[in-house]
């Protein structure tokens, strides 16, 4: 049965990544897309390519990344396969923002998906342009509509993981454009980051992958308000804190 073999390999992705077993998990699904391409399921290899380019990205290797979730895009669209085109493209935004067209962003909202994790990836690519072309508010409005449609359809899953990361730094982006004169709004900004960065990204905690982007923002609100040796020592403490849930759902 090599498609069910395909699709195994594929899970087995997965949950590698969640996991953080990059190297491992992009072998499972280069495993996963060679024998799914030999049965013809394109909807599969499409899947399993979303996750190989998400693995890439969490190993640095952007360029790789992007030029494989662009191949993931362009495919699903191709088919009409709109989940599949819908995490591509948040993955190519995440990988290099300045290739994509928002225009492409736009278009996919505009089909109204009814998969609750395939708008919040959308949402979060978003996001993730307008951030970096310095309009914080339609950057604020896309984090918070991902993170209302995780938190109301209930999602816990990896996929989801990042948008909280995301929020944390819309809003320390937002402290850091505040006037240093008017001290009540500083301080209400500072307040946000902190509490978005303890949240948990997903279900029981936070998925592995988030942890070194979640542990930053606690260090960075804290050295807003109260200087760098406390920074130094809550980013240690946090990461300690996440060390052993990490090492723990290992355990389990």
């Amino acid at each position: 049965d090599i498609w069910g073999q395909g699709q195994s390999q594929s899970f087995a992705g997965v949950a590698l990544y969640a996991a953080s077993r990059f190297d491992e998990a992009e072998e499972a699904c280069r495993e996963a897309i060679r024998l799914l391409q030999s049965t013809g399921d394109q909807w599969e290899v499409n899947t399993a390519g979303w996750t190989l380019a998400m693995c890439l990205h969490r190993k640095g290797q952007l360029r790789e990344a992007a030029d494989t979730a662009k191949g993931v895009y362009e495919s699903a669209v191709s088919i009409g396969d709109q989940t599949s085109a819908g995490v591509g493209l948040s993955v190519w935004t995440r990988a290099a923002w300045d290739e994509v067209d928002p225009d492409l962003i736009t278009a996919e909202l505009s089909r109204e998906s009814m998969d609750a994790s395939t708008t919040a990836e959308l949402r979060l690519a978003a996001g993730i342009v307008a951030l970096h072309t310095g309009e914080l508010a339609a950057a604020v409005e896309h984090l918070e509509a991902a993170a209302h449609t995780i938190r109301v359809s209930g999602l816990r899953q990896e996929y989801a993981a990042p948008v909280s990361c995301w929020r944390a730094t819309a809003a320390r982006t937002l402290v850091e454009q505040a006037s240093p004169h008017d001290p009540s709004a500083t301080g209400g900004r500072v307040a946000k980051p902190r509490r978005l960065s303890r949240a948990p990204a997903s279900g029981r905690g936070a998925i592995a992958t988030t942890h070194p982007m979640r542990c930053a923002k606690p260090a960075w609100s804290h050295r807003s308000g109260t200087g760098l040796a406390v920074a130094t020592d809550t980013s240690r403490g946090v990461w300690r804190s996440r060390r052993n849930t990490v090492h723990g759902t290992r355990r389990r």
